[in-house]
């Protein structure tokens, strides 16, 4: 017998190779002593969502490493090379039958992204019953973390390549509630060594 669908599961995106960065991975790179990956993690687990997936693809040893104190659950895909959209849909294929309401995507990649603005998001998608897409705005441009209804779980799985769940959130405007923010925490994300500087 199958358990009732209760909550919300997260997946954050930390597979990328950061061929921009010019430094190394910039998902290790630390500000004040805290890597990108771990400040994006522990938003997201101090947000309240039920459990935590993080998706591994260059470094994953690394990477995991520096996730040692945080209750979070692996998965590696083997084709991260392919771009976002192919980490997204292996994630949500391993989220097939699982018992939640929606699933949280987060880039790995936010240093400013604090648990207060992730339960913003969280509250409005059950405000909604559970049946809206909610996002973050800032200024009138959308950011992450965004919450899909598990409905869209077989659309997130059939992702390819680079491609991520933008064109849903085209698509689907009218199923769109978006989470006004005054901090831009929400797409300030890191490209190049000098985006560190804020």
């Amino acid at each position: 017998m199958s358990q009732p669908p209760s909550g919300i599961c997260a997946i954050v995106l930390a597979a990328g190779e950061s061929k921009r960065f010019q430094a190394g991975n910039k998902l290790l790179a630390e500000i004040d002593g805290i890597s990108l990956v771990e400040r994006v993690v522990d938003a997201v687990v101090g947000s309240g969502v039920d459990r935590t997936y993080v998706v591994t693809g260059h470094q994953p040893d690394r990477i995991m490493s520096r996730l040692s104190n945080y209750t979070v659950t692996r998965i590696h895909n083997p084709r991260w090379q392919e771009g976002m959209g192919s980490s997204l849909a292996c994630a949500a294929q391993r989220l097939a039958n699982a018992p939640y309401q929606g699933i949280l995507v987060c880039l790995a990649d936010l240093p400013r992204l604090a648990s207060h603005i992730v339960a913003t998001v969280v509250q409005a998608f059950f405000q909604s019953d559970c049946q809206r897409i909610a996002v973050p705005e800032h200024e009138g441009k959308l950011g992450h973390p965004v919450i899909f209804p598990i409905r869209f779980r077989e659309q997130l799985a059939a992702l390819t390549g680079d491609q991520g769940a933008r064109h849903l959130l085209q698509s689907e405007k009218r199923s769109l509630i978006k989470v006004p923010q005054a901090s831009s925490a929400i797409r300030s994300d890191i490209d190049t060594l000098e985006d560190l500087i804020w």
